[in-house]
C-alpha cells in the first residue's frame, strides 16, 4: 500500500509531465497511422524517441511561471500543437505533403479550395475528432493537473532529461548511416518532409524544417551520386551543344555552380533519331488540362479527345505524379523538365524569373519566327502566374476578366469560352506556339458547386456511375468541346495539317479517392504509381505509328518536343529526357519514390518490386540518382544557372 501511495504521488506530481508527453505522443500516432497506414514497431520507437523530448521542451515552459500562468502557457501549447496536427493531416490528404513554414504562405492556396478542405473534415470527423481528445481532456481535467513546480528544481531536471532524451534519440538513428534514406541522413543531411514525418515523426519532421529555415539549409550534392558517365560514339549526332564547362569552373568560386557545371559536363545526352525534326516549321498547341484523367478520355464520353489519342503517339507508360505545389508544380514540370520542389512553395513558377532558359518552348519558337501566346481560365494572380506568364515574353497573354473568361469563380472558367475568345488572336499567323492552361476540369465534382457541371449534365445524368464521377465527366467535357471547337476552328482555316497538339493533365484528379477513378478505368488506380498513370497526346495529322514503352513523366515532354521540331538544343541541361530516345527515363514521385522498366521502389515502405534484371547495387545507386535529380533541379532554380550560362555565352 506505501508503495502505491508513492507512485500515486509522484504521478501526481508529475502529473502535467505525463499528460505532455502523452498528448504529443498520441497525436504523433493517430497521424502516423491514419496518413502513413503503417504501423512498424522500431519506426514507432523511433518516433516515440524523437518526440519525447519536444514534448518536454514544451513542458519546460509551461512549468517556470505562477500556477495560472502555466496552465494559460499548457492551453496555448496543446491548442497550437492541435491546430498544427489537424492542419497537416487535412494537407497531408489533399496534396501527400507536409507543409513547413517557408510553405505557410501555400496554405492561402488551400482556402480557395475550401470545399475540399469541408469535404476532407467531413469525411474524416473520427480521425480529427480523437486529434482532438488531448485538448478534451485538459479542459475537462485541468484541475487535477499538477501546474505548481519547484520551478528551480524542475527546470534543472527537465533540461537534463530533454538532453538526456535527445541524445538517445540521435544514438538511435546513428547505427545505421549506410543507406541513402537512413534516418541519420532525413535527420541531418536531407530535406524530405514526407519520409521525415513518417520515419521520426511530424513534430520532427516540422522542427526540423524551421531550423533549416532559418539557416537556409541546403543538402550537399554529390554529383558523383548520379552515377552517369557520358558515351559519346563517333559519327552519331546528339543534341547538344558546345558548352566549356572547364572555362565556367574557372569563371566562379560558388561551389554550387561548380557542383552543377560538373553535373552537366557528365550527362550522358540524347541521340538524334529517326524522329528528330518530325514536326520542323509545324505550328504548336500545348494544353495543360486541369485535373484530365485518362479514365475519361473514351469515344463516348470525349470523342475529341478520344480521336485526337488514338491519332497519338502511343506513349504506354506516362506518369504526372502529383507534387506539393499541386497545378502549380505539374506546370512547372512541363514547362521547365526539371523536377518540382517536393516542399509545398507558393513561389515555384516566379521563383525561375531571371532564369531564362533559350531552350524552353516560347523561346527556341520566338527565336525561330513563331508567335507565342499564353491563356489561362482563372485569376492571374493565382500562383503570381501573371508575372510568369509577363516574364517569359509572349506575345500575348490572358486570363479571367482580361480576355479569355468573363467569370471563373471557385475554379469554374469554361475552356470553351476561353477558346473561342483567344483562338482568333493567333490562327491566321504564319507561324504560332500557343499554350493553354485550363480549369474546367478542376474539382470539387459536386452538381450543386460547380456551374461547368450544371451545364453539362444532361450529357451525362444517365450513366451507370457515381454522382461525383459524373461530375468529373461532366467537367472535362468543357475540355472536349474546347478541343472540338480548336480542330473545326484550324481545319476551316487550312492550319490543321500543319498543327501539332499537345495534351498533358497538371496531375490526377486529386479531390476524388483514386479508388472512384476505378468506375471508369479498366486499371486498378489505388497503388502509388497508377493513381499518377496518365495519357500524353501528341497529335499531327497521320502521325507514324510509334510506340513508346518506357517510362517517362510531365518532365520529358519539353526534350521530346524539341526534338521532333528538330530544334537545336542541349540535352544535358534537363532533367527530363527526350521520350523517342534510347536514353532510359525514370518517372520520379515527390517522395523520391520510382519507376521504371526494371522496377519500381517505394521510399516510404522501403520497398522494392523488381521486373527486368538488376545487379544488386542498383536500387541503392537509382535512388542516389533520383536524389540528386531533386536537388539539382532545385539548384538551377536556386542559381539562376542557365543565366548564368547566358551571361558567359555558352548557350
Amino acid at each position: 500500500m506505501k508503495m502505491l501511495e508513492i507512485l500515486k504521488d509522484f504521478f501526481k506530481k508529475n502529473s502535467l509531465l505525463f499528460y505532455m508527453v502523452i498528448s504529443f505522443i498520441f497525436l504523433e500516432m493517430i497521424f502516423h497511422i491514419f496518413c502513413f497506414r503503417r504501423f512498424d514497431l522500431f519506426n514507432i520507437i523511433d518516433i516515440c524517441l524523437f518526440t519525447i523530448p519536444i514534448a518536454l521542451f514544451f513542458y519546460f515552459f509551461s512549468s517556470l511561471f505562477t500556477k495560472k500562468a502555466n496552465k494559460i502557457i499548457t492551453f496555448i501549447f496543446i491548442i497550437l500543437i492541435t491546430i498544427l496536427f489537424i492542419a497537416q493531416f487535412i494537407y497531408f490528404n489533399l496534396f501527400n505533403a507536409i507543409f513547413g513554414l517557408k510553405s505557410m504562405g501555400f496554405m492561402n492556396q488551400v482556402i480557395v479550395v475550401f470545399n475540399e478542405v469541408v469535404t476532407t473534415i467531413i469525411q474524416n470527423w473520427y480521425v480529427l475528432l480523437l486529434m482532438l481528445l488531448p485538448l478534451v481532456f485538459l479542459i475537462i481535467f485541468n484541475k487535477i493537473i499538477n501546474f505548481e513546480f519547484n520551478r528551480k528544481r524542475n527546470a534543472i531536471w527537465t533540461i537534463f532529461y530533454i538532453v538526456a532524451f535527445y541524445a538517445i534519440s540521435v544514438l538511435s538513428i546513428s547505427i545505421d548511416k549506410e543507406s541513402l534514406y537512413c534516418n541519420y541522413n532525413l535527420y541531418f543531411k536531407m530535406k524530405q518532409p514526407v519520409l521525415t514525418a513518417n520515419n521520426l515523426g511530424l513534430t520532427t519532421s516540422f522542427r526540423l524544417e524551421v531550423y533549416r529555415s532559418i539557416t537556409n539549409f541546403t543538402e550537399e550534392v554529390d554529383v558523383n551520386d548520379s552515377g552517369e558517365k557520358p558515351i559519346i560514339e563517333e559519327n552519331t549526332n546528339y543534341n547538344m551543344i558546345d558548352i566549356n564547362f572547364d572555362y565556367l569552373n574557372a569563371l566562379t568560386d560558388d561551389k554550387d555552380i561548380k557542383v552543377l557545371n560538373n553535373f552537366f559536363q557528365n550527362r550522358q545526352p540524347t541521340e538524334q533519331n529517326e524522329y528528330t525534326g518530325l514536326y520542323k516549321d509545324k505550328n504548336l498547341i500545348v494544353i495543360v488540362a486541369e485535373s484530365l484523367d485518362k479514365s475519361v478520355i473514351t469515344e463516348n464520353l470525349t470523342p475529341t479527345l478520344y480521336k485526337l489519342l488514338k491519332g497519338s503517339i502511343n506513349f504506354n507508360n506516362y506518369y504526372v505524379p502529383l507534387y506539393p505545389g499541386s497545378t502549380g508544380s505539374g506546370e512547372y514540370m512541363t514547362d521547365w523538365a526539371l523536377l518540382a520542389s517536393n516542399v509545398a512553395k507558393t513561389d515555384q513558377l516566379t521563383q525561375t524569373i531571371g532564369n531564362t532558359n533559350p531552350f524552353r518552348l516560347n523561346n527556341s519558337l520566338k527565336d525561330l519566327g513563331y508567335k507565342t501566346y499564353a491563356y489561362h481560365d482563372y485569376y492571374g494572380y493565382f500562383y503570381k502566374r501573371e508575372d510568369y506568364f509577363k516574364n517569359d515574353n509572349y506575345d500575348d497573354y490572358a486570363f479571367c476578366k482580361t480576355g479569355t473568361v468573363s467569370e471563373c469563380e471557385e475554379f469554374r472558367g469554361s475552356d470553351l469560352e476561353m477558346m473561342k475568345n483567344t483562338i482568333d488572336k493567333y490562327i491566321n499567323q504564319d507561324k504560332f506556339f500557343t499554350y493553354y492552361l485550363t480549369v474546367s476540369g478542376h474539382g470539387s465534382y459536386s452538381y450543386n458547386e460547380s456551374s461547368i457541371i450544371r451545364k453539362n449534365y444532361d450529357e451525362v445524368k444517365d450513366l451507370n456511375y457515381s454522382n461525383d464521377i459524373k461530375g468529373l465527366i461532366a467537367a472535362n467535357k468543357e475540355l472536349d468541346k474546347a478541343l472540338e471547337y480548336l480542330v473545326a476552328k484550324l481545319e476551316e482555316s487550312g492550319k490543321l495539317d500543319d498543327t501539332v497538339i499537345v495534351i498533358t493533365p497538371d496531375h490526377y484528379p486529386y479531390y476524388l479517392k483514386p479508388e472512384q477513378l476505378n468506375e471508369l478505368d479498366s486499371e486498378d488506380r489505388t497503388t502509388k504509381f497508377s493513381t499518377h498513370h496518365q495519357d500524353l497526346i501528341i497529335w499531327s495529322k497521320n502521325n507514324p505509328n510509334i510506340t513508346v514503352d518506357k517510362y517517362i513523366s510531365n518532365i520529358d515532354i519539353l526534350p521530346t518536343i524539341l526534338n521532333l521540331f528538330g530544334i537545336e538544343y542541349d540535352s544535358r541541361l534537363f532533367i527530363g529526357r527526350d521520350a523517342l530516345s534510347k536514353v532510359s527515363s525514370t518517372v520520379m514521385l515527390a517522395d523520391q519514390s520510382w519507376i521504371n522498366e526494371f522496377g519500381s521502389y517505394d521510399t516510404v515502405e522501403n520497398k522494392f518490386n523488381q521486373k527486368g534484371l538488376i545487379d544488386e547495387n542498383y536500387v541503392e545507386k537509382m535512388n542516389k540518382t533520383v536524389n540528386t535529380y531533386f536537388n539539382i533541379s532545385n539548384l538551377i532554380q536556386e542559381k539562376k544557372y542557365y543565366q548564368f550560362l547566358l551571361d558567359n555565352d555558352q548557350i
